[in-house]
């Protein structure tokens, strides 16, 4: 008997599934699962719904010619890539919630693919006992080598990108507090081209949004702000940073509307996005503060607080040390509090946009 159709086999860990209908998730446009090539052994595959011949054989139906030819043995490479960099984003952070933010995926989605890499490694990768998810031996040794493979991927990806072509200097701003990891990101990129002139430059998002739309600087790393952005530019999201009360270790423990009220408040500028941000999330609130001194360096608010002086609300940056800080006090605000969104904004069309692209997936790795 033959029929049209696609047959799948989930892999678990124990017992055997068989094969099932492709109805049964129709409503899916990919998935990654074990399927059996050819009668060959089992890998990974990423298959796309598409018509083709099974034998059925009593209940169990067999796959004549189950791969198509644009099923190739490089989807599975770059499926395998792709859970690699989920898997050092998990271990960077510590935290399936925290990578599946930075990898655009669900957080089910992190979990099943560490689940299929802990299948294909034949060990467990975590340790999963704890609040925080924590890398195990194997997962610790596992980790160099697969950095090492995202690295001579990305080289590939640079060569193959044309970047090695003359573009001319790349000018690039950044706020403050992005300077670090935007500086990161362009030192790997130049260890795979070391002709690549990039030029980095700190001032104000509202600056440096302006200078982009001029022309003067061909990218920059900023605080989005609301509203509707001119159709000549082209966002690209980063990652969010939540406000947080931040006060002294020594400070009385009390509710976050009454240490504001009381404690002395170390304010970030009001001119600038973030501290915008900031003075619209206390008066969501309804939340009368302290005023004490008003500054425009998050650091500089950082080590204030940690003398003692006042407490503040700031964004938590993506790089701090805030919360292993013995000297600090992080406390999250509440759910109505806040966050500041960080991305690169450019020009929609320019000659240096393979450059920033890369630059893009270079900070995603280092944030």
């Amino acid at each position: 008997m033959q029929t049209a159709g696609v047959c799948f086999r989930v892999n678990h860990t124990s017992g055997d599934p068989g094969w099932r209908p492709a109805r049964d998730i129709a409503r899916c446009s990919n998935l990654i699962v074990r399927s059996r090539l050819n009668q060959e052994k089992l890998k990974f595959v990423v298959i796309r719904f598409k018509k083709f011949d099974v034998s059925m054989r009593g209940s169990t139906p067999r796959v004549r010619s189950f791969v198509p030819s644009q099923f190739s043995d490089i989807e599975a490479v770059l499926s395998t890539i792709r859970f690699l960099r989920t898997f050092t984003a998990v271990a960077r952070h510590g935290s399936f919630a925290v990578a599946a933010e930075q990898m655009a995926l669900t957080q089910s989605a992190v979990s099943m693919q560490m689940r299929a890499l802990e299948t294909e490694f034949k060990h467990e990768l975590f340790d999963r006992s704890g609040r925080k998810v924590m890398l195990n031996a194997m997962g610790k040794s596992l980790l160099p080598h697969a950095q090492h493979l995202l690295a001579v991927y990305e080289a590939m990806r640079v060569t193959a990108g044309g970047l090695e072509e003359d573009v001319g200097p790349v000018s690039i701003g950044a706020v403050e507090s992005v300077v670090g990891a935007l500086a990161e990101a362009a030192a790997h990129l130049k260890m795979t081209r070391p002709n690549l002139d990039v030029r980095i430059t700190a001032a104000k998002s509202v600056d440096l949004a302006a200078r982009v739309d001029s022309g003067e600087i061909d990218a920059a790393v900023i605080i989005d702000t609301p509203g509707r952005r001119p159709a000549s530019v082209q966002w690209t999201p980063l990652y969010s940073e939540a406000l947080v009360l931040l006060a002294n270790t020594n400070t009385p423990k009390a509710s976050v509307a009454q240490l504001l009220r009381t404690q002395r408040f170390l304010r970030f500028d009001r001119t600038q996005r973030t501290g915008a941000i900031i003075d619209r999330a206390l008066r969501k609130q309804r939340i009368k503060v302290n005023e004490f001194l008003e500054l425009n360096s998050l650091e500089g608010i950082a080590e204030l607080v940690r003398q003692g002086i006042g407490v503040a609300v700031v964004p938590l940056l993506r790089r701090s040390s805030w919360m292993r800080d013995e000297a600090l006090r992080v406390v999250p605000l509440p759910e109505t509090g806040g966050k500041r969104n960080v991305g690169m904004l450019e020009r929609a069309q320019h000659d240096k946009m393979r450059v920033t692209a890369a630059i893009v997936r270079q900070l995603k790795e280092v944030i």
